[in-house]
């Protein structure tokens, strides 16, 4: 009775326990980002033997993950700083888990003009490291930032304003094309042993039905099976190829009797073929010149757009500090704020207008290249993976706390439905995840198109390659994993199954006879 009370509160301590592991496992991970989505990012200074606390970088100076980008970063006048001391910078990123070193940036040993490069090395939707360097910018890129010249040279002008370039690089642990194309031959090899086995199983009744489709009598076809030993001696006089052209003729009036199934076939290894074996025309020479004289003119546009951007800031700054609690009911907090929003959107136009212009030349940029180029390719091959990245990522989250809630709630003492119910929500997740995929990479396929300035039927043509491929890929994935988890459910079902009839057979009542005693036979 003892024994009894105490076995389900260890389960439940167990199951809490084992919870509390993986919450924390989950806890422990690092950040997860997804494209274009702002990495937060602090700054602090040193100066005079001290130094300052961390501060937040807006928004708008932040790198945004997997983006390139040049930014201008105010440097507000700190308190107690003179014109002789050294000013060094440090960089934080994603929480304080990256750290630069300390950047010399005003100083005997500093560059002059300065201007920081930082590299950020992704793996997949992580931040793996961060460094950083300080360089000195060339005369040409002096004369497209002059006015950020002027205020470092100015040791009296605060804020001054950081050019800070953010690159990433991408460390691969793992090559997701070549194990998929891996994983999807092994896949079709062992589909193809399957159909063999199938067919050495039923093979009179796939007989009867290629006799079927042939229109020829039942027992007259491959494998027919002999009936009586007169029928056999016909059949072995019969010529050796008739049975074979039969077979040849209801494999070719296979196709035509089921349309749907050998196009959706075709497709299917259509869209194979383009997603990992196809080869995209290669750039000439001639497209790559006339590519980056665009994109230096894009280029140009950046100076422009940072400093506009610089300004918009200060304009909305200043405008928030008469944001007060209320201030829509406040008469001269209204008045302030509206007499400061002229410059703001001003501001903004300009911003607006610049980015419009370096947009423009990005696509007439890539439009010298084409959209059936490498590059447009293998952008559209970039985009698909990181929205299939996106998909299996929320699938692993959501199997997740579906396994957390399900071990915590959890008051079976059945372990075998309890597994079941975890594969076959895991399954459900990954089938919503990779189908919300697909329709993000749709959904995003027509922007693509439209940055490389192609036709219309070009443009239609693409993404009807690009949506096969997609769904091809996404197709098989999923054949496989729901394969793989009928198979485990099968094996799971088939030993239950089993130890459950040893469990009967072991406790079958033994026979007796009419006195009581047990009889041994």
């Amino acid at each position: 009775m003892q024994r009894s009370s105490v076995e389900p509160l260890l389960r439940r301590l167990a199951l809490r326990c084992l919870a509390a592991l993986l919450l924390g496992v989950a806890a422990a991970r690092a950040t997860e980002f997804q494209e274009s989505d702002f990495v937060p990012a602090a700054r602090r200074a040193q100066f005079h033997g001290q130094r300052t606390h961390w501060h937040d970088i807006l928004g708008s100076h932040c790198p945004k993950f997997g983006v390139k980008r040049l930014v201008a970063v105010p440097l507000p006048q700190p308190q107690g700083y003179k014109a002789a001391d050294e000013y060094k910078l440090q960089l934080s990123f994603d929480g304080d888990s990256h750290v630069t070193p300390w950047l010399a940036i005003i100083g005997k040993h500093a560059a002059s003009p300065p201007y920081v490069e930082v590299e950020l090395v992704r793996t997949g939707s992580e931040i793996k490291s961060v460094s950083a360097q300080v360089f000195a910018l060339d005369a040409e890129d002096q004369r497209d930032h002059a006015p950020l010249v002027k205020e470092f040279l100015n040791a009296t002008h605060w804020p001054k304003h950081l050019l800070v370039h953010y690159t990433w690089r991408t460390q691969l642990d793992e090559d997701e094309e070549s194990g998929l194309l891996v994983l999807f031959s092994a896949g079709a090899f062992v589909a193809l042993l399957l159909g063999l086995n199938v067919a050495r199983t039923y093979r009179d009744k796939l007989a009867a039905f290629l006799a079927d489709v042939a229109g020829e009598a039942p027992g007259t076809g491959l494998g027919a099976p002999p009936v009586e030993k007169a029928e056999t001696a016909v059949v072995r006089r019969a010529p050796s190829g008739g049975s074979l052209a039969a077979t040849a003729r209801s494999a070719a009036a296979l196709p035509l009797n089921y349309p749907c199934l050998a196009l959706t076939l075709a497709l299917w290894v259509l869209g194979l073929f383009l997603a990992f074996a196809a080869k995209p025309s290669k750039i000439s020479d001639m497209q790559l010149a006339a590519f980056n004289a665009k994109l230096k003119q894009a280029e140009a546009v950046v100076p422009d757009l940072s400093y506009v951007e610089v300004q918009l800031v200060d304009a909305e700054v200043e405008q928030a500090q008469h944001k007060v609690w209320f201030w829509r009911f406040k008469a001269d907090a209204r008045a302030a704020v509206a007499a400061h929003q002229p410059a703001v959107d001003a501001a903004q136009e300009r911003v607006q207008r610049l980015r419009d212009r370096r947009d423009q030349l990005l696509r007439e940029a890539k439009a010298e290249l084409g959209l059936w180029s490498e590059a447009g390719v293998e952008e559209a091959r970039e985009q698909f993976w990181e929205s299939y990245a996106s998909g299996k990522l929320f699938a692993q989250r959501q199997t997740f706390w579906d396994a957390f809630f399900v071990i915590i709630g959890s008051r079976e003492r059945d372990w075998l439905a309890m597994l079941l119910n975890l594969l076959f929500r895991t399954l459900l997740n990954f089938f919503t995840g990779m189908c919300v995929s697909v329709f993000v990479f749709l959904f995003s396929l027509p922007s693509l198109i439209w940055s490389y300035q192609a036709p219309l039927w070009s443009g239609v043509a693409f993404f009807c390659l690009a949506a096969v491929a997609a769904v091809s890929v996404i197709a098989s994935y999923l054949g496989l994993l729901f394969g793989a988890g009928a198979t485990a459910t099968y094996a799971a079902l088939s030993m239950a199954a089993a130890h459950q009839q040893r469990l009967e057979g072991g406790y079958a009542p033994r026979p007796r006879l009419a006195d009581g005693r047990a009889h041994h036979d």
